[in-house]
């Protein structure tokens, strides 16, 4: 038990050293992070349109992919904006 509160103090924080992205947490809202909440029908590309619609939406894309690992998102999911 030590070892895993021990492992999500380093990894909490400032993410996963090794780079895998985590799903977004009320704690990282707290933090002063953006948060955004999936409404139904929203897509990926439609998010990140209207959230910067004079930029190119493929960066903000990746980044929101990896947050849901690939799957879909759902009505009422929570994303920390990049």
């Amino acid at each position: 038990m030590g070892l895993v509160l021990a492992l999500r103090a380093l990894l909490l924080p400032g993410g996963d050293p090794l780079g895998v992205p985590r799903r977004a947490t009320p704690a990282a809202a707290e933090a002063g992070s953006r948060v955004y909440t999936v409404e139904p029908g929203d897509t990926l590309w439609s998010i990140a349109r209207r959230l910067r619609p004079s930029d190119d939406p493929r960066p903000m894309v990746d980044q929101l992919a990896a947050q849901v690992h690939g799957g879909s998102l759902q009505a009422g999911q929570r994303l920390v904006l990049p």
